[in-house]
């Protein structure tokens, strides 16, 4: 368990990742990871602290959502005094404050997180996707889906796949027509759904020599041009389709479509008043990887995640992604082709220090 907050904070300390979200990553639950994190300051046994119990068992998941549930600001939790009488005969006042203090600082860290944003510079340089079901079903009453494909640097919409809910096999079809039609990303960011990640979608990437990007597991934030485009998507929808309106089932892929190329169109502020057509297909041939280039790209990267991992001392597969996610957007700061900010501060390149 040292080795385990030992690589946690060279994590934090290192890129600034919650402790929360390396707890989703390598799959340890968040309060047991506070509670040996708060021992182990205090040079306590990790698994049992000495001294005589509480009357009543602390329900650690409980007070978590309590102490989540307060007002915090930077150095200050309001609503800490009664919660402390709440809680009297389960925890002390002093382990209740340090609670709420690591607590306080994840969320103030999630909160800068998601103040932290990356421009990209490159049209048909990264490309995401997602799945989402739609508000409306058809005239059986039956549930609809998308599966949505998006350019990040033009915000571009491609074809989308609409109506059921689209198996491994027909998202790895769908991405090789894309691929052939508008040629191949170097890099496609993806959640951890199981039809995203199937054995055939991967083959589909392998063959073009694109680079998988995966979210987080438990933060959606990390891949939030997509899901902030689907909320955009359906509210197109909403003006297309009456509520409550019965239609054929078949009908929903030309109103999918419809929608798809009306977001296109839209001028966009983030994009000098352009729309992300314009934007996609005047850029889209500034850049072309050669599969030469890709696979280049590729080692060095397998390279940079390997560095990150003899740091941190981890093994497992949940933190060779977390560095693998590191080493790709370090490769992309370094080129120029990414740029991150917090709060309009250029952020700089944690790694630069490194020649690789």
């Amino acid at each position: 368990m040292k080795g385990v907050l030992q690589g946690a904070g060279e994590i934090k300390a290192g890129v600034g990742l919650p402790y929360r979200w390396f707890c989703g990553e390598v799959g340890i639950a968040y309060p047991s990871f506070l509670r040996w994190r708060s021992r182990e300051k205090k040079a306590l046994p990790l698994l049992l602290a000495p001294g005589p119990k509480k009357v009543e068992p602390l329900q650690v998941e409980n007070l978590h959502l309590e102490i989540e549930g307060l007002k915090h600001r930077r150095k200050l939790s309001y609503g800490t005094g009664e919660l402390s009488r709440r809680f009297r005969d389960q925890i002390s006042r002093r382990d209740l404050q340090e609670l709420v203090k690591t607590i306080r600082e994840e969320i103030n860290l999630e909160r800068w997180l998601r103040m932290r944003r990356v421009t990209w510079h490159i049209p048909n340089l990264a490309w995401c996707m997602d799945d989402l079901q739609v508000e409306f079903r058809d005239e059986e009453d039956e549930k609809l889906y998308g599966n949505r494909f998006q350019d990040l640097a033009s915000r571009y919409k491609f074809e989308p796949l609409a109506g059921d809910f689209p198996c491994g096999d027909e998202t790895a079809g769908h991405l090789e027509t894309l691929f052939k039609r508008f040629d191949p990303p170097l890099i496609l960011k993806r959640d951890n759904r199981g039809n995203l990640n199937h054995p055939m979608v991967n083959e589909v990437l392998n063959e073009h020599f694109v680079i998988p990007l995966n979210s987080p597991k438990h933060y959606a934030p990390y891949n939030g041009s997509i899901e902030k485009s689907q909320g955009e998507f359906q509210k197109v929808l909403e003006k297309k389709i009456s509520p409550g309106t019965a239609y054929p089932r078949e009908h929903f892929k030309a109103y999918a479509e419809n929608a798809e190329s009306d977001l296109n169109h839209q001028p966009r502020q983030s994009l000098g008043g352009r729309n992300s057509c314009r934007v996609y297909f005047e850029g889209k041939n500034k850049r072309r990887f050669s599969k030469r280039e890709r696979r280049e790209i590729y080692d060095w990267t397998i390279g940079l995640a390997g560095d990150i991992l003899d740091g941190t001392g981890g093994n497992d597969s949940l933190t060779y992604e977390s560095a693998w996610r590191i080493a790709i957007e370090t490769w992309l700061e370094m080129k120029g082709f990414i740029t991150v900010t917090t709060n309009g501060k250029v952020s700089p390149n944690y790694f630069s220090q490194n020649d690789h």
